[in-house]
């Protein structure tokens, strides 16, 4: 079982989307424990600590995988063992929006990543439906991938895509 901390503002949707694709993906990534927690109390050492686009004040800690909006800039007193993944809207970011629009948002994986399972998630674009802000978007499918569901399983059009929020 994977544990993952979403760490969000107030308002933000970001725990909402990734709790809502577990539940609609249950049978293809296994049991994920999630939780959510404000950014000024981030204790313990999950999996994956993702952290909200808007959420600009991490703690020190140690971290085994963090998931982080561009240009968040990490306190020296921060641990990351074994990997960081950025997203965002620059070039430089791991997964970013190579195309927004209303109705369709194209995640580009620009640097391969592995898996909490170890699996190698290569360079593509995964076109999706927007549900909420695109870096809100964005945040939910990055953490989704990283946790282990196959991108196919995202993409627009197919049975198993997230399409809505309720």
């Amino acid at each position: 079982m994977y544990t993952v901390a979403v760490l969000e503002n107030t308002g933000e949707s970001v725990l909402k989307q990734i709790k809502i694709a577990l539940r609609k993906l249950q049978s293809a990534v296994g049991c994920v424990s999630i939780w959510g927690i404000e950014a000024s109390s981030c204790r313990g050492s999950p999996d994956l600590t993702v952290i909200s686009p808007s959420c600009s004040n991490l703690s020190a800690g140690c971290f085994k995988s963090l998931l982080v909006p561009s240009g968040l800039l990490l306190p020296s007193a921060v641990s990351v063992n074994p990997m960081i993944i950025s997203y965002g809207l620059s070039s430089k970011d791991s997964i970013t929006l190579s195309s927004i629009s209303a109705k369709r948002l194209v995640i580009t994986i620009q640097r391969e990543f592995c898996t909490l399972g170890g699996k190698q998630v290569e360079r593509q674009e995964i076109p999706v439906e927007p549900h909420s802000p695109p870096l809100e978007t964005l945040a939910s499918i990055a953490a989704l991938l990283i946790i282990g569901v196959e991108p196919g399983a995202l993409i627009s059009g197919t049975n198993n895509h997230i399409t809505s929020t309720s």
